[in-house]
C-alpha cells in the first residue's frame, strides 16, 4: 500500500521562499542539537541554552546557504552556468517534421512522427525538477532505488491556449520508511527550486502527488 499526500501549487510563490527553506530546515534542527551534545559531550541540564541556540543557528545559517546553491549546483551539472544563455536549433525538412539539435549533438524527432511541442515542454519540466529533486535528496544522503513521474497538461479553450493546469504523479521505489517524509518534503523544495516548474507555474496550476512503493 502507498503513501499519499497531494499538494496545490499556486500560480506564484515567490512570496513563500522563507517558507520553504524553513520547512526544509526545521527538521534538521533535532540533530543538529543531539549532534552538538553529544561533539560537546554535554548533558541538557549543563549547557546554557542561550550558547546552544546560537551555535544551531549558525548551523541552520550554513545549511540554508548550502540549500540556497541549489540551483546553481542543477545548472552546472547540466552543462550551463548561472545567467548563461541556452541555445538549440531545429532543422525542418518541409512541413511540421524536423530535428531538433542541442549544442551537444544530441537530436531530437520533432513532429507527427515524433515529439510535438507541448511532448517537449512536459518533458522539460519533468526533467528539470526531477534533477533538481535529485540535487537535494543527494545534499541529505537519502537513496533510493528508482523513480518515475507522469504528467498530464490540459491547455486553456481561449487563445492563446497556454497550460490550465498540470498533474504530475510521483512514484518513487525503495526509500525506507523513516525517510519518507523527508523525501516528500524534499521534493516540495524541489518545486520551489526548479526554474522550468518555476516557469510553467508562473500560467498553470501544477497539482502533484507522491506516492512510495
Amino acid at each position: 500500500q502507498s503513501d499519499k499526500q497531494i499538494h496545490m501549487a499556486p500560480h506564484f510563490r515567490s512570496d513563500l521562499n522563507i517558507y520553504y527553506e524553513l520547512m526544509h530546515l526545521s527538521e534538521l534542527i533535532p540533530s543538529i542539537y543531539s549532534l552538538l551534545l553529544s561533539k560537546l559531550r554535554l548533558r541538557q541540564s549543563e549547557i546554557d541554552i542561550n550558547c546552544l541556540f546560537c551555535c544551531v543557528l549558525l548551523s541552520l545559517t550554513a545549511i540554508l546557504d548550502d540549500v540556497g546553491s541549489l540551483d546553481a549546483v542543477h545548472l552546472n551539472q547540466r552543462g550551463y552556468e548561472m545567467g548563461s544563455k541556452v541555445h538549440v536549433k531545429v532543422e525542418f525538412a518541409g512541413g511540421f517534421s524536423g530535428t531538433g539539435i542541442t549544442d551537444s549533438g544530441y537530436k531530437v524527432k520533432i513532429g507527427p512522427d515524433g515529439a510535438v511541442p507541448y511532448d517537449l515542454l512536459l518533458l522539460s519540466l519533468v526533467s528539470c525538477l526531477h534533477a533538481t529533486f535529485l540535487d537535494i535528496l543527494n545534499k541529505k544522503k537519502i537513496d533510493f532505488t528508482s523513480a518515475d513521474i507522469e504528467v498530464w497538461g490540459e491547455k486553456r479553450e481561449q487563445v492563446p491556449t497556454t497550460l490550465k493546469i498540470c498533474e504530475l504523479k510521483i512514484g518513487i521505489k525503495g526509500v525506507d520508511l523513516s525517510h519518507r517524509s523527508s523525501v516528500e518534503k524534499s521534493f516540495e523544495l524541489a518545486t520551489k527550486y526548479c526554474s522550468v516548474y518555476k516557469t510553467v507555474s508562473s500560467v498553470a496550476e501544477i497539482v502533484w502527488e507522491v506516492n512510495f512503493d
